[in-house]
């Protein structure tokens, strides 16, 4: 790109500019004399303290000489705050400015996006005053909420208008103690900087060296995505210093105008400019909702058939219903909890609606029927796909005035996106997010500190589950248009409540079964079987695989992962189910959501474990070699690995070739690095082993995962406990009938009550799973309450009372957290309610039992 280009995309508005000491050159200070920098810095106050030798000049740089001016061993105390306050008034005169070239106000007219500078002087702010580019200066100890939508120069070693004794203690980057006390990574602003960099058409740098005193800077600018927008503006005579030039071409392109020369460039650049015609960008990161104009008809069969057993859906499936009170719609069944969402976020009381469910109950279907209800009052953006300008769309939607509701579906590996917003004034806008119930704990656990809400800004809202009246409606579509033949209206409404439990993916796997779209489906994949289909067999489970348990992972990624060659990819593209069920793009103007519950009875039922096996291995090897430069492949060895994903492999016993396949894997696994000394994988490894009933390796796993815990500091291992406790009261309940009441109760329930109670309070552990595996007591005790002695009794009612006082107290659980917790105390109260009547029974028998004689 040549450098004029350069300067046409800055004019555009979209490039930052990033100045460091250099830049100053030619700037007057008050006591009209050009700025000091560097050496001559150094030298400046050096010579202030007279003991200081030419060996000492030499060894020590200009931090530890100012620190050592104002707290000399040798001074008072009122000596060295005068000296402190001294330093200040000379630091003012030397940074503050009185006049700049010409140069200076042409490149500071350029409509920079923002401005960062190393400087402490205010060159920028001087040459800017009054013009309609004047840039209000800022440092890291600033708001960034209040200020970011300002015209700003971010100074990030301190601002020489804003020093005093206090931040020259630590943000103003003068004395060695304020080098050491703040470090810039983690600081806002800095953050900030980096995705301003990430989003900019180009990032130009002017005057700064890349010293390694700024490690942290310059690792940003190495990064690839931004190295390659980096220009670099230096004088024509850095050619001839061939080090200094090599060292600045590392971090991006080199251009050698000089000032005056950039400057003049700019100048002609102008004159010809041309800027766009359009108002605003489009956006890409998002897209914003806009409700159709056209008359919609009602849909047909086909199309019927096509959303309730594909998924696949047009504008149509949101056909009005008119004449029905409960239900708007004719096609598809209204959610109670639309309606309560809408009265919710009309209180404007909370901040993020988190929609649960688990995969295939309607979480998208919801986020549809919410978009045309509350279009009506405020602006609705969706989040669609993390791009570079993701940033800068982010910043213009903190810019609306109007409310906004900011949707980010299946949010798990999208939850970065809510620290961009966490940097804008957010007081207008609200989130609405899904996740499956399974992740929904660390999810809530990640939006609060990347939004830092209080304990009720957060909202769940549970989909798993439909209401009755939700029902009898789709029973009702269901028999008008014949999606399930030789059924009655409620007939329908009793099979979706019982066998179907009334789950909305229960009754589509129904609809497939009586549709023998099973039968085509295994056909499908049997087809794969041949040697030549090698590649798009492995192409279409894996993308299966991304589709059930919504892996982070791009269609591109499955390619590059498993290597495969274009020939796949033209195979599947000229087969349509294949092509959905990896999740091909939609290139038509309807909406395509992808079949996720096919996809999952095809993993589940259809494909061969070993395949799968060996596939997932192939694919975890590949991101195990590339996780550390990409953080959605190190998401994805997490999400994997979960041993939730094997459960249905895992979990019938008699099955043993299976079992022993997922295990294989887990095994298989273990010397890869992200998972050699990672707990989590040795927790998921040892879950998958109490799924098979294998206790003793559980156990090693387990025990290997509180060793790599250890390694991490402040790692609390309130997980691997849950796991643990999961693990004795499995093993008590698959060895019912060999172990004694006393027992169980002694070595296995006492056991697992220990670690349930220990971490349970902890704000990242979840909660409900905890309380899901204490239900397990109440079986346990069922089970063997005939075998109990009065003692073993009462020794029971005290766990249960002590669940009852250590659970009972929690101030901060979520709303559906409360309610399961209820739910588990009043089931904790009605056992111990049973065992004191038990007790009173065993009594009542020993009282009336025959006393043995004398000479018995």
């Amino acid at each position: 790109m040549t450098l004029d280009e350069v300067i046409d995309l800055a004019l555009d508005g979209n490039s930052v500019l990033f100045l460091g000491s250099g830049f100053s050159v030619g700037a007057v200070n008050k006591c009209g004399e050009k700025f000091l920098t560097g050496e001559s810095l150094k030298r400046y106050f050096a010579k202030k303290c007279e003991e200081l030798s030419e060996e000492e000049y030499a060894k020590y740089n200009l931090a530890d000489i100012t620190e050592y001016y104002i707290d000399q061993p040798s001074l008072s105390f009122s000596e060295k705050e005068s000296r402190k306050q001294n330093l200040i008034h000379e630091l003012q005169d030397l940074f503050c400015v009185s006049g700049v070239e010409d140069y200076h106000n042409v490149i500071l007219s350029v409509p920079w996006k923002r401005i960062y500078t190393t400087n402490y002087d205010d060159v920028v702010e001087f040459s800017s005053k009054g013009s309609e580019n004047e840039r209000v200066p800022i440092v890291l100890s600033a708001s960034i909420q209040e200020y970011i939508k300002k015209n700003i120069c971010v100074h990030l070693n301190g601002y020489i208008k804003e020093l005093s004794v206090q931040t020259m203690k630590d943000e103003f980057k003068l004395l060695d103690s304020s080098y050491t006390k703040s470090t810039l990574q983690g600081n806002p602003w800095f953050d900030y900087m980096k995705e301003d960099f990430f989003a900019a058409d180009r990032v130009v740098v002017i005057g700064y060296s890349f010293s390694t005193s700024d490690l942290e800077i310059n690792r940003i600018f190495l990064l690839p995505n931004i190295k390659q927008k980096i220009v670099i503006i230096s004088y024509p005579e850095i050619q001839k210093e061939k080090m200094t030039a090599n060292r600045l071409k590392k971090y991006g392109t080199l251009y050698t105008p000089g000032m005056q020369g950039f400057a003049e460039r700019i100048e002609g650049c102008r004159k010809k400019f041309r800027p766009s015609p359009l108002e605003e960008k489009p956006f890409l990161s998002f897209c914003e909702y806009e409700p159709t104009s056209l008359a919609l008809e009602k849909p047909t069969f086909e199309e019927y058939n096509q959303f309730y057993v594909y998924g696949k859906y047009k504008q149509n499936i949101f056909f009005h219903n008119d004449g029905h009170s409960s239900n708007p719609y004719e096609s598809i069944v209204y959610r109670k909890q639309v309606t309560d969402f809408v009265q919710r976020y009309q209180e404007q009381s909370r901040k993020v609606f988190l929609i649960t469910s688990d995969l295939g109950n309607g979480k998208t279907i919801f986020c549809e029927m919410l978009k045309r209800e509350v279009h009506k009052f405020c602006r609705v953006f969706v989040f669609l796909r993390d791009t570079e300008g993701l940033a800068e769309e982010v910043e213009r939607i903190s810019q609306i005035k109007e409310n906004v509701l900011v949707i980010i579906e299946d949010c798990y590996s999208s939850l970065h996106i809510l620290s961009y917003f966490s940097y804008h004034p957010m007081q207008h806008i609200t989130f609405l997010m899904t996740t499956r119930m399974s992740l929904s704990s660390h999810v809530r656990i990640r939006i609060k500190e990347e939004l830092e809400l209080r304990q009720k800004e957060l909202l769940e809202i549970p989909l798993q589950k439909l209401e009755d009246e939700e029902c009898r409606g789709l029973a009702e579509i269901f028999c008008r248009e014949q999606l399930r033949k030789g059924y009655s209206e409620e007939a329908l409404y009793h099979r979706f409540t019982n066998e179907c439990k009334s789950s909305m993916a229960n009754i589509i796997l129904d609809l497939l079964e009586a549709q023998q779209i099973k039968d085509r489906l295994e056909k499908l994949m049997a087809s794969t079987m041949r040697p030549e289909m090698k590649d798009v067999r492995e192409v279409v489970i894996l993308g299966m695989c991304i589709s059930t348990w919504k892996l982070s992972l791009t269609r591109d990624d499955l390619f590059f992962l498993l290597k495969v060659d274009n020939s796949a990819e033209t195979e599947i593209e000229e087969r349509v189910v294949l092509k959905e069920l990896i999740g091909g793009d939609n290139t038509t103007e309807e909406l395509f959501v992808k079949s996720s519950i096919i996809a999952e009875y095809m993993v589940k039922h259809v494909v061969d474990v070993g395949d799968l096996c060996y596939i997932l291995k192939k694919t975890i090897e590949a991101l195990d070699r590339s996780y550390r430069s990409n953080s959605r492949y190190e998401e994805t060895l997490k999400a994997i690995i979960s041993h939730a994903n094997y459960a249905c492999f895992t979990s019938k016993q008699e099955d043993t070739q299976k079992i022993s396949t997922i295990k294989d894997l887990y095994e298989s696994v273990r010397k890869f690095k992200f998972y050699r000394d990672n707990p989590f994988y040795w927790e998921q490894y040892a879950s998958a082993c109490i799924d098979a009933g294998d206790f003793d390796t559980a156990k090693i796993c387990i025990r290997n995962a509180y060793d790599c815990a250890k390694e991490k500091e402040h790692f609390v291992p309130f997980q691997i406990e849950t796991v643990e406790a999961r693990c004795y009261l499995e093993q008590a309940k698959d060895n019912i009938c060999g172990l004694s009441a006393k027992e169980i109760l002694s070595d296995y329930i006492t056991e697992a009550q220990k670690l349930l109670l220990r971490h349970y309070h902890h704000e990242g552990n979840n909660k409900r799973y905890s309380i899901s595996i204490a239900e397990k007591i109440f079986d346990l005790y069922e089970e063997k309450k005939s075998e109990l002695t009065v003692e073993d009794f009462s020794q029971y009612i005290k766990i249960m009372k002590t669940f009852s006082a250590k659970w009972g107290i929690s101030k901060d659980v979520e709303e559906i957290e409360e309610r399961e917790l209820e739910s588990f105390l009043k089931s904790a109260q009605m056992s111990m309610d049973d065992a004191n009547k038990q007790i009173l029974l065993t009594k009542k028998r020993n009282a009336r039992k025959p006393k043995k004689s004398f000479s018995e």
